[in-house]
């Protein structure tokens, strides 16, 4: 299951993962573009989401957090609804 960090807080909220709600939402609306298997998309979402993508980008390439957030969302859109 592909989850959030919240903060300080020691748990993790559900982002996304095959038959979460999510997907079968964007899937229901017909944003999923045409062929998308539901497990790469929480596959791609766990990749960009997780804190070794963000560390590399803030620590070592010195991207701000509100830089790597930008991005990020971005990276989700593109992931979850294909190109614009």
């Amino acid at each position: 299951m592909i989850t959030r960090l919240r903060g300080d807080n020691a748990g993790t909220i559900p982002l996304v993962s095959p038959g979460s709600g999510l997907d079968c939402h964007l899937a229901d609306t017909g944003l999923l573009p045409p062929g998308t298997r539901t497990a790469h998309l929480a596959d791609a979402c766990w990749v960009l989401t997780g804190p070794h993508l963000f560390t590399q980008l803030t620590a070592d390439c010195g991207w701000s957090a509100e830089a790597y957030e930008t991005w990020l969302a971005g990276m989700l859109a593109a992931a979850m609804l294909g190109p614009p």
